[in-house]
């Protein structure tokens, strides 16, 4: 059974959505995005570049961006969910967002 630590004391879970765009072999001109959209460039060691761009608290939010990201001509772009900052599964990222939008765990 899932604890009352995966929400915060308001009853919302710690869930956000990322636009996740990589491999590319070179780094990418990305559009401009508004000034407190987070973006983390990692370069792996066979210097593929790989970007997480913002902490958008819901799906809608961040396929807007990717949407606005995807018509500037980037490609291999997609929306991913994370909890407490680690990658989860698009079936648990739904899962939690019930559970913080009806308060109750059912597993």
């Amino acid at each position: 059974m899932l604890k009352s630590s995966f929400f915060y004391k308001s009853g919302e879970v710690n869930l956000t959505y990322r636009v996740v765009i990589g491999p590319h072999s070179e780094k990418l001109n990305l559009p401009t995005l508004s000034p407190n959209t987070v973006v983390k460039h990692n370069l792996s060691g066979d210097k593929l570049h790989y970007y997480q761009i913002g902490n958008y608290k819901t799906k809608k939010e961040a396929i807007s961006a990717m949407c606005s990201i995807e018509e500037a001509g980037v490609q291999s772009i997609f929306v991913a969910s994370y909890y407490n900052e680690k990658r989860v599964s698009t079936p648990l990222a739904k899962l939690l967002e019930e559970m913080s939008d009806t308060k109750i765990a059912k597993l």
